[in-house]
């Protein structure tokens, strides 16, 4: 009988030593309507070497015996590396001066409050 080897993506990592979790997409049919359902199975994994990461996709093979109460699949290889965090670069710029619009802006306002200023001095 062939061992059982399975494709996932790692969800969880670092949480526990040596284990991360992994989840196993299935695609099936409902028995009635016939429709395509995608089914998720979370697997606990034994990663020896501790080198899987959030993001990975994964083979995983049934191991023999019990790893742990939960675990029983080992990790096989890793097939494709998780993206690099997208986060927001951190680096530093000088402040730039302010765009053409922005001055516009700011000269209009400053143009408002002379003429409102204005106004007000004659009036009085």
């Amino acid at each position: 009988m062939p061992a059982l080897t399975l494709t996932g993506l790692v969800t969880k990592a670092k949480l526990m030593r040596q284990t991360c979790t992994v989840t196993v997409t299935t695609l099936g049919r409902h028995t009635l309507v016939r429709k395509p359902l995608n089914r998720t199975k979370n697997y606990l994994v034994h990663d020896e070497r501790e080198i899987a990461k959030v993001g990975d996709r994964v083979n995983i093979l049934h191991s023999s015996r019990k790893l742990s109460a939960r675990k029983r699949f080992i990790l096989q290889d890793i097939l494709s590396d998780s993206a690099p965090a997208a986060g927001p670069k951190t680096t530093l710029l000088e402040p730039s001066a302010p765009s053409a619009s922005r001055q516009t802006k700011l000269i209009h306002s400053a143009s408002k409050e002379a003429q409102v200023q204005a106004q007000s001095t004659t009036t009085r």
